[in-house]
């Protein structure tokens, strides 16, 4: 949907609570250790309420998070995810330049999507477009442990970050939610072993996804490109075939990422026993 831009003025509604909230951030930034919020009150020489009320919509988005053992604030996962993408540059428009011709070949929706704290981010979709498929948009979030996305950038995350993320419950979102940790792990294991992952109605009824990780230097995952179609469309043949694109999409963009050798054996060497 095209609409005309215009000019905003110079102050508009919604700007003080923004300046306030980067406010907040930059103090946390910046402190020598972690900050209560009485702290930031009176840096910031802003009302307690207002530290709070902002604090909270921070925390519920992972900007921050609230320490539990003194109730201080640190900076969140999210911005942590943030700050690597930012040592990858062009990240997203590559995704485009790459996966575009593939969307359209295959006329099926496909995501690049990073991990924000327990969840994945989307920040980039191709929309197929066929009548019954999966409507994306930028910045749409599901917990990582139910879709494939989050599935493929965990298992290749290293023992150490995912003990952290089974520290939690994983969370029922549909029936098919793989809620036991035991078979989580199982599951993380098995996709190491082939390089890419799968999920079918974990997070939406009707839909299944194949995604793979892009990985960045030191063979660590920035990221994962998926694919995502209505449980109709995918027989095993047809799931087989999407496992290739993604792993050749994640191949040409892990290799835009990193030079490194690894990388490509690793990535290249999964495409080619899928």
């Amino acid at each position: 949907m095209q609409s005309d831009m215009a000019t905003e003025p110079e102050h508009f509604s919604g700007t003080p609570s923004i300046i306030s909230a980067f406010g907040i951030l930059d103090e946390i930034a910046l402190a020598d250790a972690p900050v209560n919020m009485a702290d930031i009150s009176r840096a910031l020489d802003l009302p307690k309420s207002s530290v709070h009320r902002l604090l909270r919509a921070l925390e519920s988005v992972d900007a921050v998070v609230r320490r539990s053992v003194d109730k201080k604030y640190t900076l969140g996962p999210k911005l942590r995810h943030y700050g690597d993408l930012t040592k990858q540059p062009g990240i997203v428009e590559e995704f485009m330049d790459v996966v575009t011709p593939v969307a359209n070949a295959i006329n099926e929706t496909m995501q690049f999507g990073v991990l924000t704290g327990r969840d994945v981010t989307f920040l980039a979709s191709i929309s197929s477009t066929q009548p019954v498929r999966l409507v994306s948009r930028v910045g749409r979030r599901l917990p990582a442990h139910a879709t494939a996305t989050g599935k493929a950038i965990l298992a290749f995350s290293g023992e150490r970050t995912i003990d952290e993320f089974l520290e939690n419950d994983l969370l029922q979102v549909v029936t098919n939610t793989i809620t036991d940790k035991s078979l989580f792990r199982a599951e993380l294991a098995l996709i190491r072993g082939r390089g890419f992952a799968t999920e079918s109605e974990e997070s939406t009824l009707n839909l299944s996804c194949v995604a793979a990780p892009v990985l960045g230097p030191g063979s660590k995952p920035v990221g994962a490109v998926t694919v995502c179609v209505p449980v109709s469309r995918l027989s095993a043949e047809r799931q087989a075939a999407l496992a290739s694109v993604v792993l050749e999409a994640s191949y040409r963009l892990s290799a835009g990422e990193s030079s490194r050798p690894e990388v490509a054996a690793f990535v290249g060497g999964a495409a080619q026993t899928s």
